[in-house]
């Protein structure tokens, strides 16, 4: 006959062992991430008490509260195997790890392909903001293909006939999630947009920038041409690299001086611009870039019993429904110095488009630990970019309201479910669907 109270008492003191530990693990951690392994001390504690109170019941309440609480965890494995299926999640192969291993992988990709990097190039004498113009480029793979575009005449990721045209009707500034990173030329942000409106885009997103660069690159290339929309985009680390970016002398002399330039339009000094970074790529290709063998082919598995979808999903719940109503005090930041330069950067963008361009900051979200000092203190960074980007009449599209409104699993936006990923084609597309209604509503006003 099965012993039902030693099952009960062996779990009653695994659970108790495991809020121990979480709740330990809490105190351990660096201060960004605490409050958040504390949601799992009170969860392992209310059931290791439960567990203790069902001891002291008859023995059939005992079985029946067995058969319902391992039904309930076998549920929640199909659940969480369903959701690895959904994002072509494979449980044992990890054999083209594109994080440890990417670059590896991506120098044998570039022979395939015929194919350069999407390298950027900078020294104390020249900055530029893109890479090789008129090129095939390879950019990265999270979707299982390594994405790519061709490069139009300034080495950005834009069809080249937007230059040809007259008429700018919107620009594009940002880093990585403005470029397009891992989905093809054609499923980023602005082409999305293109579909959906007939207007001249300009796609001048890159890579692991910050808003200095960003406007740097505004300034460089559109100046003072006549732009009915710029869709500033955000994405919560920009501060850390506004940070670094404030450091470098060329960049500053963009904020500091009126008319400032490079002259990176310039064919020579385009020519020039194009042997640098392709001295940088020839380096990349250069190296040797070994296979870390220790990589475990056993992480995705791993992942999979520690049923880490469904805690996401939960967590992101629990954030959604009981505290991001929550009203935080307003308090003083250590990033309020680099706010304030923030600030400014979009009074130099609307001195340089004298006021005649409605400039709009799109804010996506980034990963974070929820319940954590550091989710509060993004919440207040993003409460203060709000509230002085509405005093200087910045419109706001709020992309991560947007994704917590429609999506209870915002896993479908990103590859392999994984929301610290880029955006997928999914992804881009909704973000373009909802620039495209703020728009339409704002042509009919």
């Amino acid at each position: 006959m099965i012993n039902v109270n030693k099952i009960i008492t062996v779990l009653f003191f695994g659970l108790l062992s495991a809020a121990l530990f979480f709740l330990f693990k809490d105190l351990k951690t660096e201060v960004s991430l605490q409050g958040y392994y504390k949601i799992y001390f009170y969860f392992f504690l209310i059931l290791s008490i439960l567990f203790f109170i069902i001891i002291f019941f008859r023995r059939t309440i005992k079985i029946y509260f067995l058969i319902i609480f391992f039904s309930f965890i076998g549920s929640l494995y199909l659940i969480e195997l369903y959701i690895f299926n959904a994002g072509n999640i494979k449980l044992l192969d990890r054999s083209l790890d594109n994080w440890e291993n990417k670059f590896h992988f991506l120098q044998k990709e570039i022979i395939k392909e015929n194919a350069y990097s999407a390298f950027s190039y900078d020294d104390e004498n020249i900055f530029s903001f893109s890479g090789l113009q008129n090129s095939k480029i390879l950019m990265c793979n999270e979707s299982g293909y390594w994405a790519k575009y061709k490069s139009d005449r300034h080495g950005f990721n834009n069809p080249d006939q937007v230059w040809k045209k007259k008429d700018i009707d919107i620009v594009f500034i940002g880093d990585s999630a403005t470029k397009g990173e891992c989905v093809n030329q054609g499923d980023e942000l602005p082409s999305q947009l293109r579909k959906l409106q007939d207007m001249n885009i300009i796609n001048l997103g890159w890579q692991a920038t910050g808003p200095l660069r960003q406007f740097a690159a505004y300034k460089e290339f559109i100046g003072n041409k006549k732009t009915k929309y710029i869709f500033w985009v955000y994405f919560e680390n920009d501060l850390d690299d506004l940070a670094i970016e404030k450091n470098n002398k060329i960049l500053m002399k963009y904020f500091n001086q009126k008319n400032f330039n490079q002259n990176l339009k310039n064919e020579a000094i385009k020519k020039t611009v194009y042997n640098l970074v392709m001295s940088k790529h020839n380096e990349f290709m250069k190296k040797d870039y070994e296979i870390n063998k220790n990589v475990s082919p056993y992480s995705n598995l791993i992942n999979y019993i520690k049923l880490y979808k469904i805690r996401q999903l939960a967590l992101r719940s629990l954030q959604k429904n009981f505290y991001d109503n929550k009203i935080t005090e307003e308090k003083n930041l250590p990033e309020d110095e680099l706010l304030n330069f923030y600030f400014n950067l979009f009074d130099k963008l609307k001195e340089l488009t004298n006021n005649d361009t409605q400039i709009v900051l799109v804010y996506l979200p980034r990963e974070k630990y929820t319940f954590t000092s550091g989710f509060n203190n993004y919440s207040q960074i993003k409460k203060k970019i709000f509230f002085n980007l509405k005093k200087k009449n910045i419109d706001i599209i709020d992309i991560e309201k947007e994704i917590n409104d429609n999506f209870f699993n915002p896993g479908y936006l990103y590859p392999k479910q994984h929301v610290g990923m880029h955006f997928n084609e999914n992804g881009y597309r909704f973000v373009a669907d909802k620039i495209n209604e703020y728009i339409i509503q704002k042509n009919l006003k």
